[in-house]
């Protein structure tokens, strides 16, 4: 890319996206974020990617919900070079752009590796099907990184290996699993976003949930502090 976009179009709500729409916006004009979910961030708590929608909208960042992309076009007037058209609660919208940035996720590769001659078996996604030691429906095959599916994040494939280096190379006297593994995560955006342990929605069955209910309103009150030191800098 030799010049930046001046009117970038990013399709997808997942955490790779409000992160390039706000670099993009920053680096250069105006950003469009299409979800076709009903929030931005769908696996983060309502409130929370609510908030997140206000942060980047404050930078004049886009975000169309439930928007079902369905074609692009080449442009009628000579500001930009297409647009996309998205359907949004049965209306069709037309998004104008310069470039697009296609993010919705990803899909395994594995129907490139013949697991039928293996025996190894896999989702309907084409995600390996495995234990919480890694192991495959072939029992001489373990699986490690994306290929079994998420949460698809660099220190999850490392955290495979240290599965697999314990059990079977340094024959560990305990067996390590995957069985109730806390998963970090960052989403880099500004403020930045830090997850680990249970969602609330994952947290309803269990007595935890009064005091989660709580550090919400801690959660809010931290957000408000955040967004006034923006401002200040």
């Amino acid at each position: 890319m030799d010049r930046g976009p001046q009117r970038l179009i990013v399709i997808g709500g997942g955490h790779i996206d409000p992160e390039f729409g706000q670099l993009f916006r920053r680096l250069w004009r105006h950003v469009t974020v299409i979800q076709s979910g009903k929030q931005l961030l769908p696996r983060e708590d309502p409130e929370i990617a609510d908030a997140e929608v206000k942060i980047v909208g404050e930078e004049g960042i886009e975000v169309l919900l439930n928007a079902h992309a369905s074609s692009i076009e080449a442009s009628k007037s000579d500001r930009f070079a297409l647009f996309l058209i998205c359907s949004i609660n049965c209306s069709e919208v037309e998004v104008e752009g310069s470039h697009i940035l296609l993010a919705p996720g990803r899909t395994p590769n594995t129907d490139e590796l013949r697991l039928e001659k293996a025996g190894s078996e896999s989702d309907a996604r084409g995600h390996l099907k495995v234990s919480s030691t890694l192991q495959t429906s072939t029992p001489q095959i373990y699986a490690l990184g994306n290929c079994h599916g998420g949460p698809a994040f660099t220190h999850i494939s490392y955290d495979n290996f240290r599965i697999i280096k314990a059990n079977f190379i340094d024959h560990s006297p305990s067996t390590l699993t995957t069985a109730d593994r806390m998963v970090p995560y960052v989403i880099y955006i500004d403020p930045q976003l830090g997850h680990i342990g249970l969602h609330e929605a994952e947290a309803v069955n269990f007595t935890l949930i009064r005091t989660l209910k709580p550090q919400r309103w801690q959660w809010r009150t931290w957000l408000a502090r955040l967004r006034r030191m923006r401002r200040e800098v």
